[in-house]
């Protein structure tokens, strides 16, 4: 069971959150995170205080040995939320992943 973790009430309950019976990881998603972080000003994944969150959601689950996963929009994030501690990551959704992959055959179909 994952419990996400992407509001400031929940980032401030996180320890409390983590010791419940049946929680087996946190999730964490940035981009709704950082429109909590910012009072709904914007969004922004890779915002210095989105990461010092996620690196705050890290370490009080590690404590209580509880893994951590993190959404990433794209393979280098995905690879600092590792670097970060996350001990699984998302790359990319389904439908970025298509477009992405649409581009590419386009831009090499017409050269």
């Amino acid at each position: 069971t994952l419990a996400m973790i992407e509001t400031r009430e929940a980032l401030d309950n996180v320890e409390a959150i983590a010791a419940v019976p049946g929680i087996d990881m946190l999730f964490v998603g940035p981009s709704d995170l950082s429109i909590a972080l910012s009072g709904g000003a914007k969004v922004d994944a890779t915002a210095r205080e989105v990461d010092e969150a996620l690196k705050h959601v890290v370490a009080r689950a590690s404590a209580v040995n509880k893994p951590v996963a993190f959404y990433c929009a794209t393979a280098e994030r995905a690879k600092q939320g590792l670097e970060m501690g996350a001990r699984m990551v998302t790359v990319m959704s389904d439908s970025g992943m298509l477009k992405a992959a649409a581009q590419a055959a386009l831009k090499i179909t017409r050269g």
